[in-house]
């Protein structure tokens, strides 16, 4: 896990999500924009293995957003199946991704976003999470 960010704002509809990316800079944004948001959020770059995010918080995430590629041949979708596993499913998925071209078949229930995101299109997304 690259960092923990700090919990946000307390709201009723405060949610936990996870985030990677192999970028730094998107990582954080993208956290930044969720925590300013009244979101907790778990962000990594992508630059280690799997196994510390997946143990860093036992909580069960709400949303994954991951990106694709995330170097060194692993995947977002990777991440995504790891963290299903580990917590049961569901837990609702993006994936992120600048090219779509060379994107394999991916599980239905992992809903794909072109990069760059629009703070709204996650807006839209969170707002799909909730009853």
């Amino acid at each position: 896990m690259k960092r923990l960010l700090a919990q946000g704002n307390a709201v009723s509809e405060e949610l936990f999500i996870v985030v990677v990316d192999d970028d730094e800079v998107v990582a954080d944004a993208l956290g930044t924009i969720l925590e300013c948001w009244g979101h907790r959020v778990a962000v990594s770059n992508g630059d280690t293995d799997f196994d510390p995010l997946i143990e860093q918080d036992s909580a069960k995430p709400d949303l994954i957003i991951a990106d694709y590629n995330l170097g060194n041949g692993r995947t977002g979708v990777d991440l995504i199946t790891r963290l299903r596993q580990h917590h049961g499913n569901p837990i609702a998925a993006t994936l992120l991704t600048g090219d779509t071209a060379s994107l394999p078949p991916v599980d239905p229930t992992i809903l794909i976003l072109l990069k760059p995101v629009e703070p709204a299109t996650l807006k839209e997304v969170l707002g799909s999470l909730r009853p």
